[in-house]
């Protein structure tokens, strides 16, 4: 796997981009491999890593296997609105917690979260 080194814009500004983040957690090499396996493969791959390195370790996340089920449920509603306290009883964590592992998830661009649109 290539070091991952930020452009130069990147280290200006103190920023790490998207083409920067893709580098870094190798999403390049799962566009560019041709078999199905293989990309499935490298996608387990970069998310455990992540999940292990990133959520655990760099966020001190207790209940790793909390927060992976909970992407896991919300990779499932993509598009719907979310009821914090029916997923935070159905994945057996308290509400701050399930905030907590939301803003986590945010910062590590796993997920967005997004408001509803109102013309009233």
């Amino acid at each position: 796997m290539r070091i991952f080194r930020p452009s130069s814009a990147s280290r200006r500004s103190g920023r790490i981009t998207p083409h920067g983040i893709s580098q870094l957690w190798g999403v390049s090499r799962v566009v560019l491999e041709e078999k199905q396996d293989e990309k499935i493969r490298l996608i387990d791959e970069i998310y455990r890593s992540v999940l292990e390195r990133d959520v655990a370790y760099l966020l001190r996340v207790e209940k790793t296997e909390a927060f992976s089920n909970l992407i896991k449920v919300l990779a499932g509603q993509i598009g719907n609105l979310i009821n914090y306290k029916e997923l935070s009883s159905t994945l057996g964590i308290s509400f701050p917690t399930l905030k907590k592992y939301l803003w986590y998830a945010r910062k590590i661009f796993l997920l967005d979260l997004v408001t509803p649109y109102s013309a009233t």
